[in-house]
């Protein structure tokens, strides 16, 4: 398989799984910002990290109305979410995850004596 075959699976495997775990990353973010303290407390590092893209582009769109305002967020965390996903499967990090979830699950595994 040459690059170009590989970086077009990757971005097609990447949009699946983004489009898959969009909305529980999303609702676990909002916990772990809740737990950390919300966003007075110690989740402001979490919450600036989650809207990093829309901070950098707020500028371009700070004189649009609420719905032109709302559809550039979410068009912009669909693109920032789809990007960690690719470069995290990129970089092959996803079989490293899958390789400690099972040594893991064998380590944590009750022993049944015979």
């Amino acid at each position: 398989m040459n690059r170009l075959q590989y970086l077009s699976r990757t971005a097609t495997e990447s949009l699946k799984w983004a489009s898959i775990l969009f909305v529980p990353s999303a609702i676990l973010l909002f916990v772990l910002i809740g737990v950390a303290g919300s966003i007075e407390g110690g989740g402001k590092l979490l919450f600036l990290i989650a809207l990093g893209p829309i901070l950098l582009i707020e500028p371009a769109f700070s004189g649009s109305d609420g719905v032109a305002t709302w559809v550039v967020v979410v068009v912009a965390e669909c693109v920032y979410f789809f990007l960690v996903v690719f470069f995290f499967r990129l970089l092959q990090l996803h079989r490293l995850c899958r390789f400690v979830g099972k040594s893991l699950m064998n380590f944590l595994r009750p022993k049944i004596p015979h």
